[in-house]
């Protein structure tokens, strides 16, 4: 038995200092309630509450866990649960009240790797082992079973869970199922918010004009031709002209949002960069412009075109927020249509260079056309 104590608790260990190197993966917390079903074989009475499942009115289940960006992930459990008295156990009455303690390491593997991503829903498997103590039987199980979780916000979800349990190595007690539904929260995810010089430099305007060394221009002036050389005028520009050019130029300068991987969130570094926006939509008030987002080739396309819209009405809703009038600003997302670099789907690329194409920019619809950036 000694062996056994030491091989889960050697499980746990493992599970807890799993090396972070990747700054997608994340730690995950939880903390909930748990149901045992420890009624033996009475399958046709899985949903007698009363009499079969046991359970505490407090939290009595709490996780920590690490999860790779490859689906995997790593969770050590602690969980409390009493048997009351008069409630059925392996098919019979419990006559006295019984404490239920139980410590599992579970790894599990997100279903949204095979069938995409759904942003939100992340359907698992998951299997283990761990120890568990009820009243004075003690032993080691092997787990296994499924579950899900649903996000409300990039870090704060929903988690319900089944897993069976069967008893290893021992006599003593029967094989039961534990569900448990609770909050989960994910800490130390590195979201990627700047803008690094490299997609800066893909956002401005190419130049036309090459640079001349000045030695170089002193030897061409040398060379020229000392007589006078009579230059056309060019004809004046007027006033709206001018301020065209001065709209299209400072909308091509403003810096965008480049979102995180499988989210439409705006990070409080997005929002600074789209205070800007709105200070170039009060300075030209004729302007009308349409948002345009992007999602790289990672998911269905499905998926894509329904991230990279809600990604363009993030930024038009914070846009509205800060006061502009909703018919000066549009929304478009593309998905996956225009990937900027060799990254489509099937092929393996960084981090960074998905990053690229998970990109938005901004096009003046008004009063000219100006498909800069796409």
């Amino acid at each position: 038995m000694d062996t056994l104590k030491t091989i889960v608790f050697a499980l746990f260990l493992g599970v807890c200092t799993v090396n972070a190197q990747e700054e997608t993966n994340f730690w995950q917390l939880g903390i909930g309630y748990n149901f045992v079903d420890d009624s033996g074989p009475r399958l046709n009475d899985y949903f007698n509450f009363k009499e079969i499942w046991h359970a505490v009115p407090y939290p009595s289940r709490l996780t920590v866990g690490y999860y790779l960006i490859n689906g995997f992930g790593f969770e050590a459990i602690g969980s409390y649960n009493e048997y009351d008295a008069g409630k059925i156990v392996d098919g019979d009455v419990l006559p006295e009240d019984q404490t239920y303690v139980a410590l599992d390491g579970k790894i599990s593997y997100d279903l949204n790797k095979i069938f995409g991503q759904t942003g939100w829903f992340d359907p698992y498997l998951m299997t283990g082992a761990g120890y568990t103590w009820i009243g004075a039987a003690d032993r080691a199980t092997f787990n296994a079973g499924g579950g899900f979780n649903i996000w409300f916000t990039p870090t704060i979800g929903f988690n319900l869970n089944s897993m069976a349990k069967w008893g290893l190595f021992t006599d003593k007690g029967t094989n039961h199922l534990q569900h448990s539904l609770g909050l989960i929260f994910k800490l130390g995810k590195k979201e990627v918010t700047k803008i690094d010089e490299e997609f800066e430099e893909m956002a401005q305007p190419e130049s036309s004009i090459v640079p001349v060394e000045e030695d170089s221009v002193s030897d061409m002036t040398k060379m020229q031709d000392p007589s006078p050389i009579v230059v056309a005028a060019l004809p004046e520009r007027s006033p709206g002209e001018l301020r065209m050019e001065a709209m299209k130029r400072d909308l091509e300068e403003l810096p965008v949002v480049y979102f995180a991987f499988n989210s439409s969130y705006l990070t409080p570094e997005d929002k600074v960069i789209l205070d800007q926006l709105i200070a170039f939509m009060n300075a030209y008030p004729e302007a009308v412009i349409e948002v345009h987002a992007h999602a790289d080739a990672r998911g269905t396309d499905e998926y894509n075109d329904w991230l990279a819209q809600r990604r363009a009405k993030r930024i038009a809703d914070y846009a509205q927020a800060g006061g502009i009038s909703t018919d000066r600003i549009k929304a478009e997302g593309f998905g996956e249509k225009k990937i900027l670099n060799r990254c489509i789907n099937g092929v393996s690329c960084s981090e960074s260079e998905h990053r690229t194409n998970r990109r938005t920019n901004y096009v003046l619809i008004s009063p000219v056309t100006n498909s800069a950036g796409e």
